[in-house]
């Protein structure tokens, strides 16, 4: 299934996954992606529940995840994500919870500091959007926010929308082609000042 939608991971945590067999096996609660592919989306990792959770955590048992691939999605409606494959068929993480060679968990990118190309820290990442095909890192900076606030008319929290392809992930840190002025010059063509409320600037 090629997932053409304008989803967001903090929304799809909020779905259930049911297997071919129409059995509820779980919750998303991580992206994979694939490095090899411009880290395009490639799987969605299943929770085991807070309990499972808790003792992998604790180490009271394995840390196996289990994953499918959007190939392996039939349909997404009312909230519910339904699987062309049954339960038994999923795919699994090692005993460690790593996963195969050439994917990425989303959750390891969201820890990682998001610079400038001169190494300035613009902000965190924030969540991940899936849109007409295509996968985009959500980027907020409260501090760009807090100065925006103060020197204009901006009230409004703003989110810079990017292309994963668009941004270096090689090292330790994430760097996003984004100076404190090209934001700004951003905001002003494309945004109107508003007392409140998220508006999300795709580049």
């Amino acid at each position: 299934m090629n997932l053409k939608l304008n989803l967001r991971l903090s929304d799809l945590k909020r779905y259930v996954i049911y297997d071919s067999k129409g059995l509820d096996i779980g919750e998303p609660i991580d992206i994979a992606l694939n490095i090899n592919d411009e880290y395009r989306a490639s799987s969605i990792i299943i929770g085991g529940g807070f309990i499972v959770e808790l003792l992998e955590e604790l180490e009271r048992r394995d840390n196996i995840d289990e994953f499918f691939s959007f190939s392996q999605i039939d349909r997404i409606e009312n909230s519910k994500i339904h699987l062309n494959i049954n339960e038994k068929e999923l795919n699994k993480t090692d005993a460690q919870g790593n996963l195969p060679k050439g994917l990425i968990r989303f959750s390891t990118i969201h820890r990682m500091k998001v610079v400038d190309s001169s190494g300035n820290p613009i902000g965190e990442v924030h969540d991940i959007v899936f849109k007409e095909g295509y996968t985009y890192l959500v980027l907020q900076d409260f501090q760009f926010n807090r100065n925006l606030s103060i020197t204009s008319s901006y009230r409004q929290r703003i989110e810079f929308i990017l292309p994963i392809s668009k941004v270096d992930l090689s090292g330790e840190t994430i760097i996003a082609p984004l100076s404190a002025e090209d934001r700004l010059q951003y905001v002003r063509d494309n945004l109107k000042p508003k007392a409140r409320g998220i508006d999300p600037i795709y580049m």
